[in-house]
């Protein structure tokens, strides 16, 4: 998926970050890729299937129970 309106409660990554990513409240924490994009954007690459993954949603992004920052969803990428 893309992102984007990060806001970072750390440095904001200049290079692909691992993360925990969760997309709603009651959904698990998934293994993430964080990819920043010369657009201020964000890929973010799911290491497995992530449930209530929609645009306008927020994510967020953690390191173990740590919350690193968020984002907003704003479109899908499948494959």
């Amino acid at each position: 998926m893309t992102a984007s309106r990060a806001h970072w409660l750390v440095d904001p990554p200049a290079s692909p970050l691992r993360v925990l990513a969760q997309t709603r409240y009651r959904q698990p924490v998934v293994g993430a890729l964080v990819v920043p994009r010369d657009d201020g954007r964000l890929d973010v690459r799911f290491d497995g299937r992530a449930a209530g993954v929609a645009p306008g949603q927020a994510v967020v992004f953690y390191d173990d129970d740590r919350v690193l920052g968020g984002a907003w969803i704003d479109e899908l990428v499948r494959g």
